[in-house]
């Protein structure tokens, strides 16, 4: 996850909350590891008829990247559709200037 964040920052993917590097790191690898504790060594449940660790945990990468691609394309497309609406960043001047006064009339923080 912290290399994900890392990755993301100078790539210049604004991910405020570090959702991607944290609940995404964390779901896709949760997902693929079920396989593994799948085992009934382990605890778990097993497979279904005729399925193995080998193909189960085949399968659940494969589900993760189809998951991955089909949520980037969305979301590609969906902000396509936006920016063709709204512009998707802020000026630069009320970057500088500070975004709350320029989207609020006021500045959340007087540290001057």
């Amino acid at each position: 996850a912290f290399t994900l964040a890392g990755v993301l920052r100078r790539v210049g993917i604004d991910d405020p909350g570090n959702v991607v590097a944290t609940s995404g790191v964390a779901g896709s690898a949760g997902a693929v590891l079920l396989a593994i504790f799948a085992m009934p060594e382990l605890g778990g449940l097993g497979y279904a008829e005729g399925a193995s660790m080998v193909s189960q945990f085949t399968g659940q990468v494969i589900s993760v990247a189809i998951v991955a691609l089909w949520a980037a394309v969305a979301s590609a497309a969906i902000a396509w559709v936006v920016g063709l609406v709204l512009p998707m960043r802020a000026r630069e001047a009320d970057e500088e200037g500070g975004i709350d006064a320029a989207a609020h009339g006021g500045r959340a923080w007087e540290l001057d």
